[in-house]
């Protein structure tokens, strides 16, 4: 691999593709701090054992908070997915390695949206008891 393949985008111009990849990893990354939201509220089976619908529902009926809080994830997963989606359909005017690991993003976003859909439809988010509660943490 050449530094030229790495650096120099195949269009012309000024490139606003640094400022959309920077985008998109922020937003990623909220996405990151609300599922753990999720997972310290155990709210993952906030949408019962419904994937990818909520509660059997597109838009559910909000009756707890458990829902707000997991139906928000899934919403923001999804438009995580999109953006992932439009970055690499925009890497077509970068450079070959830029292209790949824009690709590379999409393969790992399905994959995740692959493994939480698991989760949910095998029953797998609810009654976890893997996050330690307050009475354990405090004897640490």
């Amino acid at each position: 691999m050449k530094a030229s393949e790495v650096a120099t985008p195949r269009s012309s111009g000024h490139s606003s593709f640094p400022k959309l990849a920077w985008g998109v990893l922020g937003y990623n990354l909220l996405v990151i701090v609300w599922g753990a939201l999720v997972r310290a509220t155990k709210s993952g089976a906030g949408c019962g054992g419904h994937w990818p619908l909520c509660n059997g529902e597109v838009l559910p009926e909000v009756t707890e908070m458990a829902t707000v809080i997991e139906f928000t994830h899934r919403i923001m997963s999804g438009l995580a997915l999109v953006s992932a989606v439009w970055l690499w359909w925009k890497a077509r005017a970068e450079s070959a390695v830029v292209r790949k690991w824009a690709g590379g993003s999409v393969v790992f976003m399905i994959t995740e949206a692959l493994v939480g859909a698991g989760l949910v439809l095998w029953g797998l988010v609810a009654g976890d008891t893997s996050v330690r509660s307050e009475e354990h943490t405090s004897e640490l």
